[in-house]
């Protein structure tokens, strides 16, 4: 099948956004703020909010998405779990807002391989997205890190009110397309959340497997330039 969309997942596998990348982002924060914690237990206690978020089947927020500060009270709510995990049981109301503003601001890192992969495909004629479990800020932040001239679209949880591997957010980002799902083709870093997901939304999807811990899994790229190959663009 001939694609003509292709959609990355956003968070490792376009850009570095591991928990514990999160635990050195709000190390210095906490620390300010007289929290004496190491970058591992910060890494830790967000890994451990977040565990029990997500379902086999997704999960839906569609009234926390009416706008940013709505969806801020639904992840507010996990932002609490990963500080109890600290012992930080009641919160001020500065440092939520503070750990909420955080994330939005911090300052994310591209993958070497991100825009080559996106500029070549691009150049080829395909046509290209983000689909992502993420903040409300993502259409900006892929904007702010040079994304956005090879994108049509950004179909992000926090908006759309559906999480990964919910087919609600795949069947948006079809629509934002305007295409068969068997036109599409996702390539993201889980094979539960992203690639299976895809597979029930119609779609195809092909695993990054950046860190090769998942053997076996077909079909697998090991970085994004291998994706060029597999769908016919390299020489």
């Amino acid at each position: 099948m001939a694609y003509r969309v292709i959609l990355f997942d956003f968070g490792e596998t376009l850009a570095q956004t591991s928990f514990d990348v999160w635990g050195a982002t709000y190390l210095p924060f906490l620390r300010r703020h007289g929290f004496r914690c190491s970058q591992q237990q910060v890494a830790d206690a967000w890994r451990k909010a977040w565990e029990g978020v997500d379902t086999l089947d997704g999960v839906e927020h569609p009234a926390y998405s009416t706008s940013a500060e709505a969806y801020d009270t639904w992840r507010a709510q996990i932002e609490q779990r990963a500080l109890a995990h600290l012992g930080i049981e009641q919160p001020s109301s500065d440092l939520m807002a503070g750990i909420l503003d955080l994330q939005d601001r911090r300052r994310y890192v591209l993958f070497d391989d991100a825009l080559p992969t996106l500029a070549a495909l691009r150049e080829r004629g395909y046509r290209l997205g983000i689909i992502s479990n993420f903040t409300w800020r993502l259409p900006e932040i892929a904007e702010e890190l040079g994304l956005a001239p090879y994108l049509e679209h950004v179909v992000v949880s926090a908006r759309v009110g559906y999480r990964k591997p919910h087919l609600q957010i795949f069947r948006r980002a079809l629509a934002a397309f305007e295409v068969a799902p068997d036109q599409a083709l996702l390539v993201g870093d889980s094979p539960l959340v992203d690639v299976e997901g895809a597979r029930r939304a119609g779609m195809s999807g092909v695993l990054l497997n950046r860190s090769g811990t998942h053997a076996g899994y077909e079909p697998t790229v090991r970085d994004l330039s291998a994706l060029l190959e597999l769908v016919g663009v390299a020489s």
